[in-house]
């Protein structure tokens, strides 16, 4: 049986919401999310050629996607599911080693 997520299931402190530092990394962690985000899904659309006319269709929904998996493992108090490019990518083949 898994573990209960009682003890951080809607544990939310918003006691601090109005002080800059909460605001700072708020912002700071909501950046490096968005680029990040952008980023694999460019890459990945783009190795796959899924990409059309150089645009990627439909991006402001997988944005949106992500972003509702991050609210909701916040809320459920676990971090949001990573995203692991070489699978989605099987022809990627990392370097070898030297030797």
């Amino acid at each position: 049986m898994p573990p209960s997520i009682a003890p951080t299931f809607l544990q939310l402190d918003f006691s601090r919401v109005t002080e800059l530092t909460f605001i700072t990394v708020v912002f700071s962690i909501l950046f490096v999310d968005v680029f990040d985000n952008a980023g694999t899904l460019i890459g990945v659309t783009h190795r796959t050629g899924l990409m059309q006319n150089g645009k990627l269709a439909r991006m402001k929904e997988a944005l949106i996607s992500d972003s509702f998996a991050a609210m909701f493992g916040a809320l459920i108090g676990t971090s949001r599911p990573p995203r692991v490019i070489s699978r989605a990518l099987p022809a990627f083949q990392p370097a070898a080693a030297p030797d």
